[in-house]
């Protein structure tokens, strides 16, 4: 009866993590999304945040780039069986989630200094000079060139 009860959970545990990884990739999408969406409103600013501006559009192809691979991937499991069966694999599902949360972290992190640029940028558009750029907190403009 115990092995029963447990093989079913197992069953229940590999169905949830494959929607779980469907649901990961949407949101991840929808990430993307919002990334174009805060870098086109920026580019309204010209001559102003450029190196966000290179920045996040690096975020948001590097988090494209990654997804397309993760979906490469999951396309090749092929059928939700075969997903179940890498997801049972636990080292092989993270190594299949870990490119794709880097890079969505990394958008993420971006599309929040964009938005903090606009915010500021509307509160004061004449303002020509900046001693940072509004969407980097000091000691962090070298890192936003990853």
């Amino acid at each position: 009866m115990n092995l029963f009860k447990q093989a079913c959970i197992d069953v229940l545990d590999s169905d949830n993590d494959a929607q779980a990884f469907m649901m990961i990739g949407a949101n991840v999408q929808a990430d993307i999304d919002d990334g174009y969406m805060f870098h086109r409103q920026l580019m309204k600013h010209t001559d102003k945040e450029e190196e966000l501006k290179i920045c996040a559009m690096r975020a948001i192809r590097n988090t494209e780039k990654a997804m397309t691979i993760f979906r490469e991937r999951l396309t090749h499991a092929g059928k939700r069986e075969n997903l179940k069966w890498i997801l049972s694999d636990r080292r092989h599902a993270r190594s299949l989630l870990q490119p794709l949360q880097s890079a969505k972290s990394n958008l993420s992190r971006r599309i929040d200094w964009m938005r903090s640029a606009l915010d500021r940028l509307a509160d004061s558009p004449g303002e020509e000079e900046w001693d940072l750029p509004s969407s980097m907190p000091p000691k962090t403009s070298t890192m936003a060139r990853q």
